[in-house]
């Protein structure tokens, strides 16, 4: 736990390539690696708190490839990544459920399961993007349904 902790704990500025290091580390040595989400929960956690952009990952990435350590890093920003995917995904599935009824009054069940089971974000990006021209909820079906 103190190594999650670490970036709470007082550091120079300089030194955030260490602490992340040492807490990516104890993330990595101490949650067993069959307890996957939880593991990629606590490395969410580190990634978001440090914010860390392209310029930081290569520092990054550098850092750990002065030590030979590169696979973890590449291990760790995939994690990262796919769990940022996921979160655009649901947050663009939260946003139609959110606008579309208060466009076009209660959303019909069939159509509240075709959003929920959206996975595509292209899709979702598509549909955001195209729903203010519609006037129905036919108009949504066939969004959902048909081609971009």
């Amino acid at each position: 736990m103190a190594r999650l902790m670490l970036p709470f704990m007082a550091y120079a500025k300089g030194d955030w390539l260490q602490v992340l290091n040492s807490s990516i580390k104890g993330v990595l040595e101490l949650v067993d690696p069959t307890k996957a989400l939880r593991r990629n929960k606590y490395l969410d956690f580190l990634v978001n708190y440090f914010k860390l952009g392209e310029e930081q990952w290569e520092m990054y990435r550098s850092y750990k490839q002065k030590k030979n350590e590169v696979k973890k890093v590449d291990m760790v920003r995939n994690i990262f990544e796919q769990k940022r995917f996921e979160g655009e995904i649901k947050e663009g599935r939260q946003t139609l459920l959110l606008l579309l009824p208060q466009k076009f009054g209660p959303m019909p069940p069939e159509i509240e399961g075709s959003i929920r089971q959206l996975t595509d974000l292209d899709r979702i990006h598509s549909i955001l993007t195209q729903f203010m021209k519609v006037s129905d909820w036919h108009e949504i079906r066939q969004l959902l349904n048909g081609p971009n």
